[in-house]
């Protein structure tokens, strides 16, 4: 829970790390674009079902992209780890913020409103 951008958040706080994250190279698709839009929900901290995130040695990442692909796995190198004083982060349009943090799965409450208004 907590998509993307909540497992590399908890994945940086649990290995004592930093993160900065290029918020362009996170993958949405369309599909998920537009069922997230229709909710008023944001695909990047949102259940992320399916996905797993992977830290890897830099220097093996361009490998392990090419091997997922060979299994028609896509992949993408979405930021890096750093120091943890310089904080978690992300970058968007050039400018790096921090990176929020929410303990609350918005689908959730998306999903529940969508039962009490009889959605099926």
């Amino acid at each position: 829970e907590g998509g993307v951008l909540g497992a590399v958040y908890e994945m940086a706080v649990a290995s004592g790390n930093g993160v900065e994250i290029d918020n362009a190279a996170i993958p949405i698709s369309y599909t998920v674009g537009e069922v997230c839009g229709l909710f008023d929900l944001d695909p990047r901290f949102t259940v992320g079902a399916g996905s797993m995130i992977i830290a890897i040695n830099g220097t093996q990442a361009e490998n392990l992209i090419e091997r997922l692909k060979s299994y028609h796995i896509e992949a993408a190198i979405i930021g890096k780890f750093t120091a943890k004083e310089k904080g978690y982060k992300i970058v968007e349009e050039g400018l790096s913020k921090d990176l929020p943090y929410y303990a609350t799965d918005a689908y959730w409450n998306a999903f529940f409103n969508s039962q009490k208004k009889g959605w099926k």
